[in-house]
């Protein structure tokens, strides 16, 4: 079935968001249920748990790659936070802090936050743009720290986004990724596959790398609202306002499809547009769309 998702991230951010169509058609996007954050209510500011998205991940005793190896944590696996580093580091492309974590066996050490499902804080706010949605077209399929399943005889790229798409709906987000994965890999061309690659990450809040998924999904359907208003929303959570400002200015310029009234849907994206002006340093923009 087709499917939308209407997250609240923070407060007066709504996002939405669509489903695609069946096999290598492009669909339209699809209604489910809403959450709301409430009014008023902030996110603390180092969630008290945290999952590991990519193991074997280093456990260090110091914030930083000096730090002695003292143990290693398997994706997956859940931690408890204590704190952050005070600044952020880039390794290997990927800008986050460093976090003080404790495992269930109360091993303690640092982990770098890249591989941590860090919902409040996945990267620190650079103040650059993202990557042009042309320079994402040609980003190599590994910037997203997914395996894909191994080759099933007779499927096709098809195949594996309807079993994709089959998970996704059972909430198996996670495991829904390794399918989302092989169909991009096999049919790099079609947008509705990296469409629904990127909101399965989002579900696990991989708020990063769902923002590189959609920047391919912009590029092959450049006329789609929910995939330029679901990018926006990724850069936001991935602390990316300029990136963001762009996405969603160009999102209420184009006709929103499926069965949510057009109003609703612009409503949607002029409010995370507002936040996003809001996060970028532009209040008075802001403030014109609430």
């Amino acid at each position: 079935m087709k499917r939308y998702i209407v997250i609240l991230c923070i407060p007066l951010l709504v996002a939405a968001v669509a489903g695609c169509g069946k096999k290598e058609k492009k669909a339209e996007p699809v209604p489910p249920a809403t959450t709301v954050e409430k009014a008023g209510e902030k996110a603390s500011p180092v969630p008290e748990t945290a999952r590991v998205t990519a193991g074997p991940l280093n456990l260090r005793d110091k914030p930083n790659l000096d730090g002695a190896v003292i143990g290693r944590l398997s994706e997956g696996e859940k931690v408890l936070v204590h704190g952050k580093s005070d600044a952020a580091e880039t390794i290997d492309g990927k800008a986050a802090y460093w976090y003080d974590v404790e495992t269930v066996d109360k091993k303690r050490g640092w982990a770098f936050g890249a591989y941590l499902d860090v919902a409040a804080e996945e990267a620190p706010s650079t103040g650059e743009s993202a990557p042009t949605a042309e320079a994402a077209a040609d980003a190599p399929l590994a910037a997203i720290n997914v395996t894909a399943v191994a080759d099933v005889p007779a499927w096709k790229a098809g195949d594996y986004f309807e079993r994709g798409k089959e998970l996704a709906g059972a909430k198996e987000y996670g495991e829904a990724l390794f399918y989302y994965k092989a169909a991009t890999e096999r049919s790099p061309q079609t947008g509705p596959y990296w469409f629904d690659f990127g909101l399965a990450l989002q579900e696990v809040g991989r708020h990063i790398e769902a923002s590189t998924a959609y920047e391919r999904a912009v590029v092959l359907m450049p006329d789609d609202f929910w995939a330029h208003n679901n990018l926006g929303l990724a850069c936001i959570r991935a602390r990316r306002p300029r990136r963001a400002v762009e996405v969603l200015e160009k999102a209420l310029t184009l006709q929103p499809k499926g069965p949510m009234d057009p109003a609703a849907a612009k409503d949607i994206a002029r409010r995370n547009l507002a936040t996003a002006y809001e996060l970028n340093g532009q209040p008075e923009k802001a403030a014109a769309l609430r």
